[in-house]
């Protein structure tokens, strides 16, 4: 019983079947039968391709590295299959990454608009319930119906997940910490430490993307809702802002990798032999003050990326509350 009352403190009373909106819009969407079907084939769709991708690169590996007079190469075949295998579920986590996020931001676009266009929002807003509530129950039980696209990524993101960690793993070991000597851990650890938060925040981030990436694309639908008159052209609005979001965050990443790999690695870190003038001359940095100032840098872009991800779905939100209101008034 307890945990009970616990479980119902963490879920927002607007979050539940109790809710009368929550529940109405639940129902709307378990008549969308057509959606339900779509939904329940991207997750077979992405689970059949993942699996006879992995089965595939398996055996073209095992071919590659069979020899009759030697018989099989482990070293390389592992190496290869696992790397292999991190470029093909990647490549197919941008394929489904790119149609959910277009599914998610489509069909949360025409929640309030749709409203509008039926001339039913007036009278919903006639209720005693909160528009906070309103607004907020209206998204809850959208994603709830669409929690099949965030499983499908989420299986994605546990695959490439684990195939990237056992082959960066097993790059390491093979190549690097194999051959090192006792004075070279005692090296690597003075100074690689820096690098521990980074990457930290990167497995993070990484992992979370499904997650983050679901609530961003419904926030931005139910911003676009608001402010427009019709659903057509709330999904349509709320489509050229995702592009227009995803070519601004391309373009922040490229400047910021171009700022850590080019000017700090490539040329801070090896003045002597910087292909930039400008840092002929300046003095040679210790190995523990590349990690730093490498690592503070990684740190600063991957916080960005995090505050931005989180940050403009709770901002949306709010201005799809107050935006709202007035189309209450």
């Amino acid at each position: 019983m307890a945990d009970i009352v616990r479980h119902r403190k963490l879920i927002p009373r607007w979050a539940g079947e109790a809710h009368p909106v929550y529940r109405l819009e639940s129902q709307r969407w378990a008549r969308r039968s057509g959606l339900e079907r779509l939904h329940r084939g991207c997750l077979l769709s992405v689970l059949s391709v993942s699996g006879l991708t992995l089965i595939v690169i398996f055996v073209l590996v095992l071919a590659n590295n069979l020899s009759s007079r030697f018989g099989y190469y482990w070293d390389e075949m592992v190496m290869g299959f696992l790397g292999q295998a991190w470029l093909a579920i990647s490549a197919i986590q941008l394929g489904v990454g790119a149609i959910v996020a277009s599914l998610v931001v489509a069909q949360t676009a025409p929640l309030i608009s749709g409203e509008v266009e039926l001339q039913s929002w007036g009278l919903l807003r006639t209720t005693t319930l909160s528009l906070r509530e309103i607004v907020r129950a209206k998204l809850a039980a959208a994603l709830h119906r669409m929690r099949v696209l965030l499983i499908s990524m989420g299986v994605l993101r546990i695959i490439s997940l684990g195939t990237g960690l056992l082959f960066v793993a097993y790059a390491l070991l093979r190549e690097a910490f194999y051959y090192m000597s006792e004075s070279d851990w005692q090296e690597f650890i003075a100074t690689a430490w820096p690098l521990l938060v980074p990457v930290f925040l990167f497995l993070v981030y990484y992992a979370g993307q499904p997650v983050i990436q679901f609530f961003f694309n419904g926030a931005l639908g139910m911003l676009a809702s608001v402010y427009t008159r019709s659903r057509s052209q709330a999904i349509a609005a709320a489509l050229v802002a995702r592009l227009a979001l995803w070519i601004g965050s391309l373009l922040f990443n490229a400047a910021a990798g171009f700022f850590v790999v080019y000017i700090l690695i490539v040329n801070w870190s090896e003045p002597d032999y910087a292909p930039m003038a400008f840092f002929h001359g300046w003095p040679q940095p210790t190995p523990l003050q590349v990690s730093v100032v490498i690592g503070g840098a990684l740190t600063i872009w991957l916080l960005a990326v995090l505050v931005w991800q989180i940050g403009f779905p709770l901002l949306a939100l709010k201005l799809a509350e107050r935006r709202a209101r007035s189309l209450g008034a």
